[in-house]
């Protein structure tokens, strides 16, 4: 069934969307981030862990 995951995660298509497209603006802020980080090691030194745990925080753990 094409639409299962979003009612599985309790959510209806429309929500689903959004949620992913804010998990993915949070990827691309965060690989921007650490691209600077890389050219200059002394700006934004937790870039890549704040990314990961702000994507961490928007997933519910009992998603799959």
């Amino acid at each position: 069934m094409l639409w299962k995951h979003p009612k599985e995660v309790g959510k209806n298509w429309f929500t689903h969307l959004l949620g992913a497209w804010k998990m993915a603006l949070i990827f691309q802020i965060g690989v921007f981030r650490c691209l600077i980080h890389g050219l200059i090691p002394d700006f934004d030194l937790k870039s890549g862990t704040n990314t990961a745990n702000k994507a961490l925080g928007i997933v519910p753990e009992d998603v799959d």
